[in-house]
């Protein structure tokens, strides 16, 4: 089956590459479940193998540490631990789980609440070290009360959002650094600077189930992507990706005219973009009018005719 998005020349609709801000979310919630939340995937393969990649370079690189080992060894296999906890719980409430409602995650959500404890131990021994281990400490048990607050407040009717969580933290500025060529060579560095990627990846999808029920903002609030769109549907590439066939509210923004759209929508299709660790998800518009397609056609038309006059 060939899919509008493949059809090439003969597409009935063209389609453009362009910078659009679009709002998406789920028309329905799931059903009968312990926590209200919608349809969405956070973890999909190409995310869990960024994951796989990054953890395994990560261990390969703690394997050489050599100084203060029997101490550093051990607290970044507890990091690794509790990241690998965060996201279970994360994909838990994406199932409509509430992680707080079982027993046996009581001492699990403590443990991602206390955060890095195996990393006290260079407070005296490597104070140094201990700093940059603590800088993600921060961020990591910032990010884990937001969702014992979530768990504790919400319920099957409601998502309750808790406060809103910092835009950057210390450890996004510094350990950053440790990324250039000089450090490379030197286990220590190279392993802070991987955990805290590891460390990322696992908030990051914390970060798209709060913005699946945050409230909806302005138009022109809305975040801006690269899309590939046409009269009858769109693919957009996501850190996550939604159930086949399911219903989905859209909202388009323009900003080259700064006018928007709103339009019903279905997944089609999601495939994984493995050269940015993206899922591109592929959505047709349901039963647009002519207006509405004439109306996208019309920004595709202005943003072509924009592109070519600011090249010359």
């Amino acid at each position: 089956m060939a899919y509008w998005f493949e059809k090439d020349d003969y597409r009935r609709f063209p389609r453009v590459k362009m910078p659009v801000q679009v709002f998406i979310r789920p028309s329905q919630p799931l059903q009968e479940k312990q926590i209200f939340t919608y349809p969405a995937n956070y973890l999909p393969n190409v995310i869990l193998e960024k994951i796989a990649k990054t953890e395994s370079e990560l261990k390969s690189s703690i394997a050489k540490i050599q100084e203060q080992k029997e101490i550093i060894v051990p607290a970044f296999a507890e990091c690794i631990t509790l990241a690998h906890l965060f996201g279970e719980f994360v994909q838990n409430i994406s199932q409509g789980q509430n992680p707080a409602y079982q027993k046996s995650n009581i001492q699990k959500l403590t443990q991602i609440t206390q955060g890095f404890q195996v990393a006290n131990q260079l407070k005296k021994e490597g104070p140094k070290t201990y700093q940059f281990f603590q800088m993600m400490d921060d961020k990591f048990i910032t990010y884990s009360k937001n969702m014992i607050k979530i768990l504790q407040k919400s319920t099957s009717q409601t998502f309750s959002l808790s406060d809103e969580i910092a835009a950057s933290f210390k450890m996004d500025k510094i350990i950053p650094k440790f990324q250039g060529d000089k450090y490379q060579d030197i286990p220590l560095a190279k392993s802070l600077f991987l955990l805290s990627q590891l460390l990322n990846l696992y908030l990051a999808t914390f970060t798209e189930l709060l913005k699946e029920h945050a409230p909806e903002t302005k138009p022109n609030k809305w975040q801006e992507y690269t899309v590939s769109i046409s009269a009858c549907g769109l693919s957009i590439p996501l850190n996550k990706d939604y159930p086949l066939n399911s219903k989905l509210n859209i909202g388009l923004y323009f900003p080259e005219t700064r006018k928007s759209i709103r339009l019903k929508g279905a997944i089609n299709r999601s495939v994984p973009c493995k050269k940015h660790s993206l899922q591109l998800n592929c959505l047709d518009f349901e039963f647009p009018d002519y207006q509405q397609q004439q109306f996208i056609e019309n920004q595709q038309q202005i943003y072509q005719i924009n592109s070519c006059l600011r090249d010359y």
